[in-house]
């Protein structure tokens, strides 16, 4: 019987799994779709989430801000003791005179003065008209999105001028160019004006940029940020220049910082580099106005617990519960979900980051796809020839490492890497490269299967010949011993050669085990892709205890053949195979089945053909080649040497069988096991199932004296130590249940 097989059905097939149209297409192609879906809200979302976790996680090894900066917060304390908020004006005025004692750098107020009150901004406008020659005064301005009347001329009143020093697209700039709310006159001409809006992610509510400057008109005027840092620094307009798309400079006559330059996007915003709420010196509103007042009245010194104010910027600010400045941001929330953070946070962080130079830096996409594209095709074109799984753990491996590496240098030096497209599109190339992988497995083995669909042996030729009249549909059932054989690894083996190269080494090992077949009078039924499925007893009348035995004796013979044609393939430098077989017993129905007059199989149908399948599986998960079923133990009249594996249910049946490994004919010169081992072995796993682990532990632990690394022995041995701690109910039977085939 020949096992020659022709490459013509297979190379159009192989040509197109082997051409790496898809690992030099799949990149870019998944760049384009990963970069595309990014511009979409809701993977937008994404990206802005995994930049959240980022600052999250980092929290806790934030560094203090800047010691220029101290928050005077209306918090629960201060409106409890000052009353309901918004307080009345006249009590910021108190707050303001209190203040002169200790000459702050800059009080600015992330608190809107839009309607006008008449004697409490007369007050309040008085206090800050008394302290302006020592410490600028801030107010709050914003731009308002429902347009109305607000009584004011298109530019912004007071002391506030527009900047004259800008390059850029000024129609960018800001959102719709709404009218805006500016502080009452009566306080606008004496403080400067800040816009304080900070305009939420439409895709989350998160606020992650503010701007620095608003467009008013045609002109642009300073943020909160910016009007703060500028009545710091003593900077007038014509020290900043304003590089839309670039950055905000601030040309400062301090030595030690000359220019500070602030990154900004076209829109004239600057991302937020937050910090720990824990970070920032704080001090309750009531708590400032009190010591301030024991220290003009009795003399009282400002107490140590607290910063000193003098030479600060103070950010007046809402924190209370309940309070309407309030918002969701990156550091308000752990990885778990988002709480609400008092917005003046959001001021304070980007002046810190601005006090402190510690601003985020955003790696252009571009560089980064420099980097993936190596990467990714790297790994596509290696893994393409590496073990399935290499294929699985090597890309996420890398996804892992990125992930690490992204959060470190965000950690250490605040650059933000891009996580949602550049990992989305590499493990999609990667799953494309699996399945296509698990694909051409298929149609390798599809393609193998149709060659040798027809293929029967000698044995059932012969029969055939001699009555013809049985060549027709139909059967009869018989007790037969049926035995399958399958090729680990396959597609690993398969996908690293050409056709002729896989028919030639695929030939060389069919040869050898249809040999083993033959001789022991078994019948080679087919060839499914690498597996080999033999039967005996289906044609010739024979003994059935006789049948199994040769059929064990068989799967023997086929393992010596295997050792000897893998010394074989080493001397020519080709890796070991290594084959998993499984037999069983039973009633089956045997006969031609197919459309007659066209095309007939002779096979056999039933359920102990499934059963022997299935234990060939078997063999995988307990780390054997050769395992029979309890149905031909029973035939073998104890002439092999073997041991039970387990009381299994396979998949796909309800009802558990005792499995047995085969190690070899007990009448066959030089055996290899060790008698005594085995029968030890067996002890123990009698005892384990008998529910005596302490005595079947013992037995275990023997074993391993002899085979230290036996697979059976090591799970059985682990098994009775854990059920001997914890003992089972009375329903334990000691059966595996096997969910894979």
């Amino acid at each position: 019987m020949g096992t020659e097989i022709t490459a013509g059905k297979l190379s159009r097939l192989w040509k197109s799994a082997k051409d790496g149209s898809y690992h030099l297409l799949a990149p870019p192609l998944a760049l384009l779709l990963f970069i595309g879906l990014q511009q979409i809200p809701f993977f937008l979302g994404i990206e802005n989430k995994l930049i959240d976790i980022r600052f999250q996680l980092r929290q806790k090894y934030d560094p203090p801000a800047s010691k220029d900066l101290i928050l005077v917060s209306a918090d629960e304390l201060s409106i409890r003791n000052i009353g309901f908020w918004p307080w009345p004006r006249n009590v910021h005025g108190t707050f303001v005179e209190l203040l002169k004692q200790v000459e702050p750098a800059v009080i600015s107020w992330d608190i809107l003065f839009t309607e006008p009150k008449v004697e409490e901004d007369k007050i309040f406008a008085k206090a800050i008209a008394g302290i302006a020659g020592s410490t600028p005064v801030v107010l709050a301005a914003n731009m308002d999105d429902d347009p109305r009347p607000v009584g004011y001329p298109p530019d912004v009143p007071g002391l506030t001028l527009p900047f004259t020093k800008i390059t850029g697209d000024l129609s960018k700039v800001d959102y719709k160019d709404p009218a805006a709310k500016f502080p009452v006159p009566a306080l606008a001409n004496v403080a400067y004006t800040g816009f304080a809006d900070a305009h939420p992610d439409p895709t989350d509510g998160m606020r992650r940029r503010l701007p620095l400057v608003v467009r008013v008109g045609d002109k642009l005027y300073p943020s909160l940020v910016t009007q703060t840092v500028m009545r710091y620094w003593k900077l007038k307009p014509s020290n900043v220049v304003i590089n839309l798309g670039k950055n905000v400079e601030f040309r400062t006559a301090d030595p030690d910082l000359d220019v500070v330059r602030v990154p900004i996007n076209e829109a004239g915003e600057a991302w937020i580099n937050y910090r720990s709420k824990s970070s920032f010196k704080a001090i309750p509103y009531t708590k400032v106005v009190t010591f301030l007042a024991d220290m003009h009245s009795d003399g009282i010194p400002w107490p140590t617990k607290y910063p000193a104010l003098d030479g600060k910027i103070l950010m007046v600010g809402a924190s209370a519960e309940g309070a309407t400045d309030l918002g969701p941001t990156p550091v308000g929330a752990d990885i778990k979900g988002s709480v609400n953070s008092p917005l003046v946070m959001v001021h304070m962080n980007l002046i810190d980051n601005i006090l402190k130079q510690d601003f985020l830096t955003l790696v252009p996409w571009f560089w980064v796809v420099l980097g993936w594209i190596p990467v990714a095709y790297g790994t596509l074109f290696y893994t393409r020839k590496a073990s399935t799984t290499v294929a699985v753990l090597l890309p996420l491996a890398i996804g892992a490492i990125y992930s690490v590496a992204i959060y470190v240098v965000f950690w250490k030096k605040s650059i933000l890497y891009p996580a949602f497209w550049p990992l989305g599109a590499f493990f999609l190339i990667h799953f494309g490269s699996i399945v296509l992988r698990w694909l051409e497995e298929q149609a390798s083995k599809e393609a193998i299967k149709g060659v040798f669909g027809s293929f029967v042996s000698d044995n059932v030729m012969q029969q055939l010949l001699k009555s013809p009249e049985n060549v027709k549909l139909g059967g009869e059932s018989k007790p037969v011993t049926i035995f399958f054989s399958d090729i680990r690894s396959f597609s690993t083996f398969s996908e690293n050669m050409g056709v002729q190269e896989l028919i030639s080494q695929l030939n060389e090992y069919f040869v050898r085990m249809v040999n083993r077949v033959i001789v022991n009078d078994g019948t080679l039924h087919k060839f499914i892709g690498d597996a080999v499925m033999a039967v005996w007893g289906d044609v010739l009348p024979s003994d059935i205890k006789a049948d199994a035995k040769k059929a064990v004796r068989s799967a023997v013979e086929m393992r010596e053949e295997l050792i000897e044609l893998n010394k074989l393939r080493r001397e020519r430098g080709l890796f070991d195979f290594h084959i998993g077989m499984g037999l069983n017993h039973g009633t089956v129905v045997v006969g031609n089945i197919g459309a007659e007059g066209q095309k007939l199989e002779f096979t056999v149908i039933g359920d102990a053909v499934n059963l022997a399948s299935r234990l060939e599986g078997v063999t995988k998960q307990f780390h054997t080649d050769l395992v029979i079923g309890e149905s031909v133990h029973e035939l073998l009249d104890g002439e092999f040497r073997l041991r039970s594996i387990g009381l299994l249910v396979v998949k796909g049946k309800t009802k558990p069988i005792r499995a047995y490994e085969v190690f070899e004919e007990k009448a066959a010169p030089n055996g290899r096991t060790d008698a005594a081992w085995v029968d030890l072995y067996e002890k123990g796993f009698d005892l384990y199932l008998e529910r005596k682990f302490t005595e079947a532990i013992a037995c275990f632990e023997e074993c391993l004296k002899t085979v230290a690394d036996d697979f059976c022995t090591l799970q059985y041995l682990e098994d009775a130590r854990k059920l001997l701690i914890d003992p089972p109910d009375e329903k334990w039977n000691g059966v595996l249940k096997l969910d894979s085939k």
